[in-house]
């Protein structure tokens, strides 16, 4: 701040250094000099009449903008306060001259980011929302309009309330480590009601304001769409698996009972094709296990009656079987799971993860557990490979 003090004839009697600056000279070249000979002549024309008036004994406060001798162009708040002697007789004035400059100019970005916020988000068909300290101060007509508010409903208030529980925790862990990047959430509505939402945010330092910039798109209908395939992709492997166990192997099942009876008949006659053939039908019955294999892979659920506990079973024992690694299981919890498409989900996602830690992490010992707490199924896989 640049503080002089002025007489009665405007001689500067005190100034500090910081003014002098300003003025690019010393303190001692502008004490004792009058007012017009140290501001500039437009200066002087521009503050004479609020001089006049502060000597009058009338405080003055008000705003310029001009280039300085120093070679800035400033824009300032400049106070002159009145100064009565202890003979109450008007002697002067203090003028303090704050440069407001840097703020002005924050002011204007402000101004123009706001501008250019709101114009992005009235074209945008995205959700639009910038946030402070968790709480809304922006947010366009299209992410107010899909959770059932007025833009001007949501201002300061919490993102907290609009989503659900799991989003919750997973949406304040992102913030606490301004993650920036594309996530999902299940948002809430103003009725309550849930739906998928797309989420891409950003930091953004304005100012010194630490704000959140997000956009929302709602994806229910992608969401719908992904369903939709996975249970067709489903029901094609089911029927695949059907036909392989129905057709290709009832085919091969009946092939071994004849090459049985076949060979039974030769070692009757003491051929020496019944070793041949013993052999044949032994090829054959590792060929129908492949087969069995692969079929209930394609169709876990098939002939089991929805049982998740029973298919998991069975899969650890195909995979301890067909690679010759260690297994232990735990499958309780499994038999929470009544529902045929969700039975077969999970079961997808073990066979995944039994095929990763052979393929892949070369383990030799494997604990699969299924359980449910809390309303909550868990299924655990844990292996000793290196993946």
């Amino acid at each position: 701040m640049c503080i002089a003090y002025v007489d009665a004839l405007e001689i500067y009697r005190f100034v500090n250094q910081t003014f002098a600056g300003w003025q690019d000279r010393s303190r001692e070249e502008i004490i004792g000099s009058p007012v017009r000979e140290v501001l500039t002549s437009d200066a002087y024309a521009r503050v004479k009449p609020r001089i006049d008036q502060a000597l009058a004994g009338q405080p003055q406060r008000f705003e310029s903008a001009a280039v300085y001798p120093d070679g800035q162009r400033r824009e300032v708040e400049i106070q002159y306060l009145p100064y009565v002697d202890e003979s109450r007789r008007q002697s002067g004035y203090f003028a303090l001259t704050t440069d407001l400059t840097e703020r002005r100019q924050a002011e204007r970005e402000r101004r123009e980011l706001d501008a250019c916020f709101r114009a992005v988000t009235l074209a945008a068909f995205e959700g639009i929302a910038v946030l402070e300290d968790g709480r809304f101060v922006n947010v366009n007509d299209s992410y107010a309009q899909r959770l059932g508010f007025r833009p001007e409903e949501l201002i300061g208030k919490s993102y907290e309330g609009l989503l659900s529980k799991d989003s919750l925790q997973r949406v304040r862990r992102v913030l606490d480590s301004r993650f920036q990047g594309v996530y999902e959430v299940v948002a809430r509505s103003r009725s309550g009601k849930t739906f998928p939402a797309e989420i891409c945010g950003v930091n953004v330092d304005v100012g010194g304001r630490n704000l959140r910039v997000s956009a929302a798109r709602d994806i229910s209908a992608r969401v719908a769409r992904e369903q939709a395939v996975a249970e067709a992709a489903d029901h094609e492997q089911t029927r695949i698996g059907q036909d392989l166990h129905d057709s290709l192997g009832q085919g091969l099942a009946g092939l071994s009972l004849g090459l049985e009876r076949l060979r039974r008949d030769l070692k009757d006659k003491q051929s020496p094709l019944a070793e041949q053939a013993s052999q044949l039908g032994q090829a054959l019955k590792r060929a129908i296990q492949v087969v069995r294999t692969i079929s209930r892979g394609l169709a876990p659920m098939l002939g089991e009656g929805g049982d998740l506990e029973v298919v998991l079973a069975r899969l650890v024992e195909d995979t301890e079987r067909l690679h010759g690694i260690e297994c232990v299981s735990q499958l309780d919890g499994a038999r929470q799971v009544q529902d045929a498409n969700d039975a077969t989900q999970v079961y997808r996602i073990a066979q995944e993860a039994l095929a990763n830690a052979v393929r892949h992490g070369r383990a030799t010992q494997v604990r699969v557990q299924a359980d449910c707490s809390g309303g909550l199924f868990h299924l655990t896989i844990d292996d000793d490979g290196s993946g």
